[in-house]
């Protein structure tokens, strides 16, 4: 894309903006995506066998395989250097983790509270809402970083 820019005044020609993510930023985007993925993965898969089917916390599997799938989705597109594709992919990712934060939220709201269960069943939700609000500081600096890094 290319506009007028304040740089380019005195030629009265048209500069090319383009926002690049730091090719180690991008690097450690990714691995902390994938980091939030398997994460998300292990504690669907452990808090789905341990919570019965009657609750309404329990972990649901389209919407943790989304949040699995898209945050890895998001991790390969941030890792595509220099391009538009890795801002796409950071935009993603920050869409996935909020999802994922209001998900974990809504399962820790849900579910019921069992004296017997420590330290209790509303932990491994509330600590997953945590991790996916982690997981949202990741992609919302990155996506700073990426707007804001001249060309």
């Amino acid at each position: 894309m290319y506009v007028a820019c304040n740089n380019c005044w005195p030629r009265k020609s048209a500069c090319r903006v383009q926002a690049v993510l730091a090719p180690e930023a991008a690097a450690a985007v990714s691995q902390q995506a994938t980091a939030f993925a398997v994460v998300l993965a292990a504690e669907g898969a452990f808090s789905r066998s341990n919570v019965p089917d009657t609750d309404k916390g329990r972990p649901a599997i389209p919407q943790i395989a989304a949040g699995v799938a898209g945050s890895l989705a998001a991790a390969l597109l941030v890792k595509q250097d220099g391009s538009f594709i890795s801002t796409l992919g950071v935009v993603f990712g920050f869409a996935v983790s909020a999802f994922m934060l209001f998900y974990n939220a809504q399962r820790a709201i849900d579910l019921q509270y069992n004296d017997g269960d420590w330290p209790g069943p509303k932990a491994w939700p509330a600590g997953m809402s945590l991790i996916s609000f982690l997981a949202l500081c990741v992609f919302f600096q990155a996506l700073v970083a990426d707007i804001s890094t001249p060309v």
